[in-house]
């Protein structure tokens, strides 16, 4: 997922259901507004899809991965 416009984040590829992508931009998008570190960011993606996926989601966040 490259993210250089926050607004509209452009998905290259993803394995994520069609119904649930819609959320998981969301909170992407709502993380990338939030924060300017890409740890925080990171952390915050993470919990948040942990929380509402009640997954072990792996979250990679910085430049040379689409930000």
């Amino acid at each position: 997922m490259a993210l250089r416009n926050p607004d509209k984040p452009e998905v290259l590829s993803t394995d994520v259901d069609e119904n649930k992508l819609p959320e998981f931009l969301y909170i992407v998008v709502t993380a990338y507004a939030t924060y300017r570190n890409p740890e925080d960011m990171c952390t915050a993606i993470k919990q948040e899809l942990d929380r509402q996926f009640n997954n072990n989601w792996h979250v990679i966040v910085g430049l040379p991965f689409g930000m």
